[in-house]
């Protein structure tokens, strides 16, 4: 009877270390999971801050772009303005050259005509 007892003794003490070892096993699993996770976690985080030091950057780079944009069309804007301007200015100038030769032609004509007449006169007293 007695060995008995002690077989079912020896028999539930080896079950229950075979149960404590699949916990501490388990137990064990578990932990290399989470460390795991943890490491996983610490990876991502750290692509998670690459990704936004680029996405700064791109918004950098954007800003610089779009502020040299800017600039170059106020400057195309100020050549347009300057061409009009000088265009203008050719435009004047041609029609005071145009008034000017006009003007010039009228006082030639006239300074002919006035000549020729006093030559008609003076042959006309000539005779």
């Amino acid at each position: 009877h007695f060995q008995h007892i002690q077989a079912e003794w020896s028999l539930e003490q080896a079950q229950a270390r075979d149960e404590v070892k699949a916990i501490v096993s388990q137990r064990e699993s578990e932990e290399r999971r989470l460390k795991a996770s943890e490491v996983e976690a610490t990876e991502m985080r750290a692509e998670v801050r690459k990704a936004e030091l680029q996405v700064e950057k791109a918004k950098s780079d954007l800003r610089e772009v779009k502020e040299s944009l800017a600039k170059t069309i106020q400057l195309h804007s100020e050549q347009e303005q300057e061409e009009e301007e000088v265009r203008s200015r050719v435009r004047a100038l041609s029609e005071a050259e145009t008034t000017a030769r006009e003007h010039l032609e009228r006082t030639l004509a006239e300074v002919e005509a006035t000549g020729a007449a006093q030559r008609e006169r003076s042959h006309q007293s000539q005779r």
